[in-house]
């Protein structure tokens, strides 16, 4: 069986809304993830939808698998799940 390929997500810039644009340089994936009420995902460009993306800031990196909702997670306050 194949494992899923795994691209890295960069975050591009923040926005006065503290949104986030993240873009993944091997598939042209372009997401923006709005933080002020829970996590929303915009996919600007969808990229390789096949590769699981995963990124982070602050010396923290999290994909799906591994993130949780917890509110005491100190990932949730500097990372943020991207796939």
């Amino acid at each position: 069986m194949f494992e899923d390929e795994m691209h890295e997500m960069k975050l591009l810039k923040r926005g006065v809304d503290d949104s986030e644009e993240w873009l993944c340089a091997e598939c042209g994936r372009r997401m923006v993830l709005k933080v002020d009420k829970g996590i929303e995902r915009i996919v600007k460009v969808p990229g390789d939808e096949q590769a699981r993306h995963y990124g982070g800031k602050f010396g923290i990196s999290m994909n799906a698998s591994l993130a949780t909702e917890s509110p005491d997670s100190a990932a949730n306050a500097e990372g943020h799940i991207i796939h």
